[in-house]
């Protein structure tokens, strides 16, 4: 249920750029959303739909890019795909970070 809230904040946020820059509509959202942010991607297309009617992005496309989550070891610097937030590296080091895979933010915004 948190995608309403996220479809809430991507809203606002699309509606301060484009009153910030000037733009009377809004024709297409890309957003990108990393594989471990735990984001219904569908629900979010939903509740995205719903709270754009009548708004500046009525009937604007939201295009959503997952974006894999990729983790490094600290002590071998080996980069590898993670699966869920603590893998361990091909090597069995669980000293590792993640680089990618949580995101959750507007790429870019078409107007018309």
């Amino acid at each position: 249920m948190h995608e309403l809230s996220l479809a809430q904040q991507i809203m606002g946020q699309i509606q301060d750029t484009a009153k910030n820059e000037g733009l009377s509509s809004i024709k297409r959202v890309s957003l990108e959303v990393g594989s471990l942010a735990l984001v219904e991607c569908d629900a979010l297309q939903f509740y995205f739909g719903v709270l754009s009617k009548e708004s500046i992005a009525d009937g604007a496309l939201l295009e959503i890019k997952e974006i894999e989550a990729i983790g490094i070891c600290k002590e071998c610097g080996e980069k590898f795909a993670l699966e869920q937030v603590y893998d361990t590296c091909s090597q069995g080091h669980q000293n590792t970070s993640m680089l990618s895979g949580m995101e959750l933010l507007i790429s870019e915004l078409e107007a018309n």
